[in-house]
């Protein structure tokens, strides 16, 4: 899946199991996993969550929703979606051959 980087969405992605957990945020990667930003806290379930997407080009896109506990070592990670792809190059930006 293609996203524009910029843009904005309403996420509504929210697993059953976030109603056990008390601390629950929304977290974005744009390299597979290895970094993630925190994009929401405080989730319940049934909450959408507007997020702006972030201006990257990335093909290794992740959101993943995050327990909490009282340390990091703590956190359970409880979803996380397939990569996509964000791409922040608008048609416009796109260089054209001059000849």
């Amino acid at each position: 899946m293609l996203i524009r980087g910029g843009t904005s969405r309403v996420l509504g992605w929210m697993p059953k199991s976030v109603i056990n957990h008390e601390a629950v945020e929304l977290r974005f990667s744009a390299n597979d996993g290895r970094i993630w930003r925190t994009v929401a806290t405080g989730l319940k379930l049934g909450q959408k969550v507007k997020w702006t997407v972030p201006s990257v080009s990335s093909k290794h896109c992740r959101l993943a929703i995050v327990a909490l506990g009282e340390t990091a070592e703590d956190e359970t990670m409880l979803a996380v979606s397939r990569a996509f792809f964000v791409d922040t190059v608008k048609r416009d930006d796109v260089p054209t051959k001059v000849e």
